[in-house]
């Protein structure tokens, strides 16, 4: 499976960002449509230091929103 340049771009800010590696496996698959992960991508280049949870958190609010 290849990655598109927008999922490569935010498995590195996820890495930057210090997410364990299964719970990068977790934000991944909630996040596969490009409007989403491009909208976390943001989020996580504005924010400052997360924890993980409030990473996943933040995944899910983005991958459930009705837009």
């Amino acid at each position: 499976m290849e990655f598109v340049e927008w999922q490569e771009d935010l498995m590195r800010e996820l890495v930057k960002k210090g997410l364990p590696r299964e719970d990068l496996f977790s934000v991944m698959l909630v996040l596969t449509k490009e409007e989403k992960g491009k909208k976390m991508l943001a989020s996580l280049r504005e924010s400052g230091v997360l924890t993980p949870d409030e990473i996943r958190e933040m995944a899910g609010r983005i991958a459930f929103a009705e837009d």
